[in-house]
């Protein structure tokens, strides 16, 4: 999109009244980020907002954060723009607890705990307690009762034993670790037992902008309402004046339900905070006819399907399938990085895999860069990072340490995709925060590790020469100039609706299919 070109409706969202809560909901390719980007420097210009920190963006990734403020320092010109706020909700729950949580009984230097870890202390805990139950029903418990804001969720059975688990698991997680749900589970604990805390950063937060927010869950709503609308019960004479937000959505994007995520966020937010809806209705990505028209079908718009229409090709089995593919991938003009191959499941792409091992073609497997995945398979490496803080009397840099790290285990980054980003990740934190002691530094930088929730991001700024194969959820809001899309078997897709919708728009036949 032409950084100086807008469209009316464009327009009318970065330039409504900037006291006035507003929803922009639209399609992919519509702008809806490049929005957020412009209203931000409009509320800078108008002189809305006179003091960058005042303005809080709330983003999907950490990714996503950094461009949008990339994107601002090219517009907008000023000494102070490194004030602006744009960081994930759990982010910014790591720098709330970093300040205030020693109120809650957090020590200051506390360690985010990865997914690795939190299992381990669920298991050793069960154990000891010898309960009937194991990590997975106690994380589905957790995330029914905490991460959707239902503390009156119980179990018809075992709702007991979940309690006494809770209990104990978050007194070994004690004052100096917390996990990353427990980002903003402490959170809102911390404004609901010291509501004077949350009025300083209401104060301090005059203006709210969330990204993606079809994707956030009850307990991120709720952080949301606080710091617009303070606690409930307050009398208005206690409380800061409610700040205006300013929301991107896409019910139709929600992909992450089964994390938790209610897309039913957006009609809450409308009647919550009384937000006018605007509605973007250009795409500024695609002008194929087949996918506007397609995009249109699937918001229950009723359109004519176009003459000529997308191929869809029907083989009779995955390896056929994956052979196409690649000879599709041999007329590209373009890099290897520039391809991706994406599927609904992880074992859909397994053929293709298999052929592009068999032709020596390079690929990286997006699932294999799951936080999860990555901590298990590099857990030396995080428990020696983790351990950095802990020296205090060396002043270089962070970079040349892992670097360190690296060569005692017999390492290298040139071809490993994790051990690049992390190197990447640490350069970037020494030239940030160079001025910062390396300790402190180092604490940032393992923390930041566990933010890191979508690795794809990552990964789609470092990897070079290789082809992306990825589920939906691994390549959510990035994009390639060449998308294969395999494993359409029986038009089963990760939303069922979207086949039955495609078929009026493309030629096909058969049982296996891609497009």
């Amino acid at each position: 999109m032409c950084a100086d070109v807008l469209d009316a409706r464009q327009r009318l969202a970065i330039y409504s009244p900037p006291d006035q809560s507003i929803i922009v909901e639209a399609p992919p390719g519509h702008g809806k980020t490049f929005v957020m980007a412009r209203r931000i420097e409009y509320l800078l210009q108008s002189g809305y907002i006179h003091e960058p920190q005042k303005i809080l963006g709330l983003t999907f990734t950490n990714a996503a954060a950094g461009e949008m403020l990339d994107d601002i320092k090219g517009r907008v010109k000023g000494d102070t723009l490194d004030s602006i706020r744009v960081m994930t909700f759990h982010s910014l729950g790591y720098k709330i607890l970093r300040a205030y949580g020693n109120l809650i009984g957090l020590h200051r230097d506390f360690k985010i705990v990865g997914e690795i870890d939190r299992e381990r202390i669920i298991k050793r805990q069960i154990e000891r307690l010898k309960l009937q139950i194991n990590e997975a029903q106690f994380i589905d418990w957790m995330r029914e009762k905490y991460l959707k804001n239902n503390l009156e969720y119980k179990l018809p059975t075992n709702d007991e034993s979940m309690q006494v688990l809770y209990k104990e698991y978050v007194k070994e997680l004690g004052y100096g670790c917390v996990d990353y749900d427990h980002l903003l589970i402490n959170v809102v604990d911390l404004f609901s037992r010291y509501p004077n805390v949350l009025e300083i950063l209401r104060s301090a937060f005059r203006y709210i902008l969330v990204d993606e927010f079809q994707d956030t869950n009850p307990l991120q709503f709720e952080v949301l309402f606080l710091l617009v609308a303070g606690c409930r019960g307050a009398t208005a004479s206690e409380k800061v004046l409610p700040a205006p937000v300013f929301i991107l959505a896409d019910e139709h994007q929600a992909i992450y339900r089964f994390q938790g995520a209610t897309p039913e966020n957006i009609n809450l937010a409308k009647e919550t905070f009384k937000c006018s809806v605007i509605t973007l209705q250009t795409n500024h990505r695609s002008s194929n006819e087949s996918i506007l028209l397609l995009t249109k079908k699937m918001r229950g718009i009723d359109v004519k399907p176009p003459e000529k229409k997308v191929n869809m090709t029907i083989l009779p089995s995955p390896t056929e399938e994956a052979i196409l593919i690649n000879e599709r991938i041999k007329t590209f003009k373009g890099s290897l990085h520039d391809i991706c191959v994406i599927a609904q499941n992880e074992y859909r792409l397994y053929t293709v895999r298999q052929l592009l091992d068999t032709l020596k073609i390079p690929y990286v497997f997006v699932p294999d860069f799951r936080s999860k995945s990555i901590q298990k398979r590099y857990e030396g490496i995080f428990t020696a990072i983790s351990q950095l803080p802990d020296d205090r009397n060396f002043h270089g840099k962070l970079a040349s340490r892992i670097r360190n790290i690296y060569q005692s285990f017999s390492v290298e980054d040139n071809n490993d995709e994790v051990l690049k980003a992390l190197l990447t990740l640490a350069i970037n934190f020494d030239n940030r925060g160079d001025r910062i002691i390396f300790s402190e530094r180092a604490r940032q930088f393992y923390n930041d590790i566990f933010l890191q929730i979508h690795w794809g991001n990552l990964l789609r700024k470092t990897v070079r020469n290789k082809i992306f194969l990825s589920t939906i959820h691994g390549v959510k809001g990035l994009q390639f100039p060449q998308v294969h899309i395999c494993g359409l078997s029986n038009f089963e897709h990760i939303h069922s609706s979207i086949c039955y919708e495609l078929c009026s728009f493309v030629s096909r036949s058969g049982l296996n299919g891609g497009i």
